[in-house]
């Protein structure tokens, strides 16, 4: 099937504002551009947004979403992953 079959819709995301380091146990991160490359899901590509959940998780990462970079290199725009595995709060 074609991606317009299953997408709802497509959105610029926000830019939160962020501390460079990953996030721990029960903190929440963003993911950075690097957690999408190579075909594969790398979730400790995080950096922290929060150390308590926060109000709007509307953009939290599930195992089975399907991910499209839309920023990186010439190289790396449009590679995609689908989460086969996540184990931390993370935000698109």
């Amino acid at each position: 099937c074609r991606l317009g079959e299953l997408s709802l819709y497509s959105e610029a995301g926000s830019s939160f504002k962020c501390v460079e380091i990953p996030i721990n146990q029960n903190e929440w991160g963003v993911i950075k551009v690097s957690a999408v490359s190579w075909d594969k899901f790398i979730e400790d590509q995080n950096k922290l947004y929060s150390k308590t959940k926060p109000r709007d998780t509307s953009a939290q990462i599930f195992t089975g979403d399907f991910i499209i970079s839309r920023a990186n290199t010439s190289e790396l725009v449009g590679k995609s992953v689908v989460v086969k595995a996540i184990t931390k709060n993370l935000l698109l």
